[in-house]
């Protein structure tokens, strides 16, 4: 699978590669219908064909499994957070412009929780420590901070890129994102 620009998850075609096993088609077919699937659903194929996508899936991973732990600390018995692959999608289109334009704000088009910030001076990009420096660094900001241990927001989906992140957080399964940034 790859991210291609006009947001689409599409396979890659190489004919030396046999698809890899019904799971993953089955994984990937749940996360495109937008229903969520938790955290621990979320693992990196077998293969090298993802490329950033896969680096984006364990980054998701990763930040929802701290972000629930955290939730789970300060207010136990909170809904568990989930991923939503078109919340992830609006994620990294947004980014994109933001790397673009060599700009940091906010979407004023969309509807949902939307958190964004810069990665200048990060000293990993292991995907584990990346999530937890993106939840330490908004930790660190009370307004953020709120939106964050919001357990009414339990679809998340974001994005990275090597000066910023993008994390987007709703209520509902993302229906607008192709709408949106089309």
């Amino acid at each position: 699978m790859i991210l291609v620009p006009d947001s689409r998850c599409i396979p890659k075609q190489q004919s030396h590669r046999p698809l890899r096993g019904a799971k993953w088609l089955c994984l990937w077919s749940m996360m495109l219908c937008g229903g969520g699937v938790s955290a621990d659903e979320v693992v990196a194929p077998p293969s090298p064909e993802v490329g950033q996508y896969q680096f984006l899936l364990l980054l998701n991973k990763e930040y929802i499994l701290a972000l629930n732990q955290r939730r789970q600390h300060h207010a136990p018995g909170s809904a568990a957070a989930r991923f939503d692959v078109g919340l992830m999608r609006s994620a990294v289109l947004f980014n994109q412009k933001l790397d673009a334009e060599h700009a940091l704000y906010h979407d004023k088009n969309i509807h949902v929780a939307e958190l964004c910030g810069s990665l200048v001076g990060v000293k990993s990009w292991d995907s584990k420590r990346l999530a937890q420096h993106i939840l330490a660094q908004l930790a660190a900001s009370p307004s953020h901070e709120v939106i964050q241990m919001d357990d009414e927001k339990v679809f998340v989906g974001m994005s990275s890129s090597k000066e910023r992140f993008v994390v987007r957080l709703s209520n509902t399964p993302d229906l607008h994102s192709r709408r949106e940034h089309r």
